[in-house]
């Protein structure tokens, strides 16, 4: 991604129109955040905005972006705001939606759910009224949404949401019924089922690993250690945590110091183990999984 990036970058520049110089310089800048090298993607995002001749939102979405990986949540939400404000101008429904998902998911990593559900709730309700349109975004919004009201232990919401969606979910493809059935998992683990929530995460953490969605499994992985812990199984909980150290390398966190090491204090029982679990669970959310390099 990086690599025609600065093709794109490039090939933008030599054209002379500003438009297409701007757009390519903040994509360039935001395929550099998802490579992870977000110190060298705040500068081709600032030309970007140079070279626009008017204000764009995607520079403000790929700042917020950007922002959240470095963890300056707020400066990422005062970006999302001046998207919004832009989105809402030129009546750009859907684009105004993904505004609201991108401040849904600053609100979840700082551990807000309940904003996270309301910002992801405008959202869903544009898109309501966006039809076919709006509808694969929709489908991922109401993903979320549900996330957010289980974090939130707004359960009664979140399985009246899990049922209603369920059937539309499973013709959409293997994935999205693995997202679910993790969903239901995580439902079930709040609502106190402890069998039915491990049987339900395992076997969506075997579906992503059968699909090599190394990110997925990692999580998965965290929110058994969590259930384990939960119910008291501690040495259990341990383990559970410990296998994300085999997906470290492949989502870009093996040099990651506070990551490696959490993991080794868990090993040692030298740390808060609830709150260890939050701050690896966030890190793997913020992570990419590398691609495999071309031969």
């Amino acid at each position: 991604m990086e690599r025609w990036g600065r093709v794109a970058n490039a090939a933008a520049l030599k054209t002379g129109d500003p438009d297409a110089a701007g757009i390519a310089c903040a994509h360039f800048g935001n395929s550099l955040r998802v490579n992870g090298d977000c110190d060298a993607a705040f500068e081709p995002l600032d030309r970007a905005e140079e070279l626009l001749p008017s204000p764009h939102p995607i520079i403000h979405e790929f700042r917020a972006s950007l922002l959240l990986a470095c963890r300056d949540f707020t400066g990422a939400l005062s970006e999302l705001r001046k998207a919004e404000v832009m989105r809402s101008t030129s009546r750009d429904r859907i684009g105004l939606a993904k505004v609201f998902m991108q401040a849904g998911m600053v609100y979840d990593f700082q551990q807000q759910p309940g904003d996270a559900a309301r910002m992801i709730e405008q959202g869903i309700n544009i898109l309501v009224k966006c039809g076919a349109e709006g509808r694969e975004l929709l489908l991922v919004s109401l993903q979320n949404f549900a996330d957010c009201l289980i974090t939130d232990c707004q359960l009664g919401r979140a399985r009246a949401l899990l049922n209603a969606i369920e059937e539309p979910l499973a013709a959409t493809g293997e994935v999205n019924v693995l997202k679910l059935m993790w969903l239901q998992g995580r439902l079930e683990s709040y609502s106190g089922a402890d069998d039915e929530a491990r049987k339900l995460l395992e076997a969506a953490r075997a579906g992503f690993r059968d699909l090599n969605m190394r990110r997925e499994v990692a999580l998965i992985s965290l929110h058994l250690a969590a259930l384990h812990y939960q119910f008291g199984r501690y040495a259990t909980s341990v383990r559970e945590a410990l296998k994300v150290r085999a997906d470290l390398e492949v989502l870009g966190l093996d040099q990651d110091t506070e990551v490696t090491d959490l993991l080794g204090q868990i090993a040692t029982k030298s740390v808060d183990f609830e709150r260890a679990l939050v701050t690896l669970t966030s890190a793997v959310s913020r992570s990419r999984q590398k691609r495999p390099t071309s031969v």
